[in-house]
């Protein structure tokens, strides 16, 4: 029938040609999307990696700050008892958001301890809005906002693991019903030894930078160990961030 209808009209097979995509144009398109994907990923990858650095740079920011005002004062900033005697800066506070002058920072201090620093324009941009006498922790009002999406950053005093003092704490707002802490799990392990291993030893609980368990998790590290190491069997936000800041407290 084919055959008769071919003499019939020879232009058949041509009028009615199947037409689609070849095995190489699908490869082609195959690998254009391929590489699409792979670039997002790399963008994604490098964005994320940008932002840990940050978080580096932001330590170290903070840490000469509260050094900087110690050196000038003699008291950290959040415990600092009134302005000194023939003080000319900026005005700390507009309130009585002034410290008890013992060397540590009470919940209300540390808060206020961003004001101060804030104040004395030790805070590049505007990372705190002034609320001042807090005791809730408001990330990006009374404590500078991070580049990691809901984190903040927190100040401490007190022994964390081999180290003593001053500690600059990065994580989220948690669930913790002890209220007014930042403690929430910011990165996963693999981002904490990461940053670990860029600035000290690779140990949570050893040197200048650790980690801790955010609150609520268990996967961030092993503590049973000695010395206590990551723990990298989870890619889940499970850690928050120390840095203990070099402060020379008398």
């Amino acid at each position: 029938m084919a055959r008769l209808i071919h003499k019939i009209n020879p232009t058949y097979k041509k009028k009615h040609k199947h037409t689609g995509f070849s095995l190489i144009e699908l490869s082609v398109v195959m690998i254009i999307v391929a590489l699409v994907i792979s670039g997002i990923v790399a963008s994604q990858s490098l964005t994320h990696t940008s932002k840990l650095v940050m978080l580096i740079k932001d330590f170290r920011q903070f840490e000469h700050g509260i050094a900087d005002f110690y050196d000038r004062h003699h008291y950290l900033p959040g415990d600092i008892t009134a302005p000194p005697a023939g003080y000319a800066g900026p005005e700390l506070c507009s309130g009585a958001c002034y410290g008890d002058g013992s060397g540590t920072l009470t919940r209300a201090e540390a808060l206020n301890a961003w004001i101060h620093l804030s104040k004395e324009g030790t805070l590049t941009g505007t990372r705190v809005n002034g609320t001042e006498n807090g005791t809730a922790a408001l990330i990006g009002e009374n404590m500078p906002d991070g580049p990691l999406t809901g984190g903040g950053y927190d100040i401490l005093t007190g022994v964390f693991a081999d180290r003593s003092g001053v500690f600059i704490r990065a994580a989220r707002r948690s669930a913790n019903p002890a209220g007014n802490l930042l403690d929430g799990a910011l990165v996963t392990t693999h981002d904490a030894i990461m940053l670990d291993q860029k600035i000290d030893d690779g140990l949570p609980e050893r040197g200048r930078f650790g980690a801790q368990n955010g609150y609520g998790v268990t996967t961030c590290i092993l503590a049973v160990s000695s010395p206590t190491t990551y723990l990298l069997t989870s890619d889940s936000e499970s850690c928050t961030l120390l840095y203990w800041a070099e402060v020379q407290v008398d």
